[in-house]
């Protein structure tokens, strides 16, 4: 089964329609200007998110087509009778991009640094769900009570606390890939020239406004990635996005596209995107606490041209 990169499905469609010989060709993609940070327990846009999903893996991955949880990193796990004991077995000569030996020990000490209350990661709590996690998390437990054991290099064993039909799911988040063991507590890798990855793509050269990735050839199912190469240009100047778009120079356009410059209508293919935003109010002051206000400020939002100007339907 072939394994696709979530939110790089649409590139591979886009590749299928080139024919077989993609031997060079680099897919490009705009995005706003964003700060990445290249560790995975740190990051939390949505931008971070896409990127991500090209250069790490964990041990199951979403299928771009069901969002069902599927084999990644692990070719395949048991559950216990109870459903309260997950078994991952890591695939066989799993690699990191620079050749080093992936394992079971890497996936296990990767979570318990993001787990450590020194961490502070944003997404540390969703493995909640394992015995003792959350007592580390808060400091008031140890790590040595946490429930995430490597029986041997390919061998994973999680322990929860009840049956959690979604915890699969929370594990294809890109906060439970593996970090290479040097820069597990490093927290700021803007300085870094050169970081280990798993997943299908590796990172070739960064800036402020351009990324290069180039395909990882030790990622396992390397025969499967089309694409030899993915430039990420980082910029909120559309009408430069349009001119690149209309050159054939951008292949995809993440945000900024304005319709009205385009040379060929044809060229643009709307694909559905689902999305959840929320609005915080903090109701320890007097005013944010009344309710009617906050409906009122919820009244006060101009749906309608958001929806026209922001949201091509």
């Amino acid at each position: 089964m072939k394994k696709i990169p979530l939110l790089f499905c649409l590139i591979a469609l886009f590749v299928s329609g080139l024919g077989a010989d993609t031997s060079g060709y680099r897919f490009t993609v705009q995005f706003s200007p964003a700060n990445i940070s290249w560790n995975p327990h740190y990051a939390y846009t949505t931008t971070e998110a896409q990127i991500f999903t090209a250069i790490y893996e964990g041990l199951v991955i979403f299928n771009p087509a069901t969002l069902r949880p599927v084999p990644g990193a692990a070719e395949s796990w048991e559950l216990s009778e109870e459903n309260t004991r997950i078994t991952f077995t890591l695939r066989e000569g799993i690699t990191w991009s620079n050749g080093d030996r992936l394992t079971a020990q890497d996936f296990r000490d990767s979570w318990l640094v993001l787990l450590a209350p020194e961490t502070e990661a944003g997404y540390a709590s969703l493995l909640d769900d394992i015995i003792g996690a959350r007592e580390y998390r808060t400091g008031t437990g140890s790590v040595d009570d946490v429930k995430i054991n490597a029986v041997d290099e390919r061998t994973l064993v999680v322990d929860l606390k009840q049956p959690s039909p979604q915890f699969l799911s929370i594990l294809c988040h890109y906060s439970f890939a593996p970090v290479y063991k040097d820069f597990r507590k490093v927290s700021d890798w803007s300085a870094l020239r050169s970081v280990p990855v798993n997943g299908p793509y590796t990172i070739r050269a960064r800036s402020s406004g351009e990324i290069l990735l180039d395909k990882n050839s030790l990622y396992w199912d390397a025969d499967s990635v089309k694409v030899e190469g993915l430039r990420l240009l980082f910029t909120d100047d559309s009408d430069k996005t349009m001119e690149g778009f209309n050159r054939f120079q951008i292949d995809w356009i993440i945000s900024g596209m304005d319709t009205a410059q385009l040379a060929i209508p044809e060229a643009m293919s709307i694909e559905p995107l689902f999305s959840t935003t929320y609005y915080y109010f903090s109701n320890t002051t007097p005013v944010w606490s009344n309710p009617d206000i906050r409906r009122a400020m919820a009244l006060l939002v101009p749906w309608d041209e958001i929806r026209s100007t922001r949201l091509i339907p």
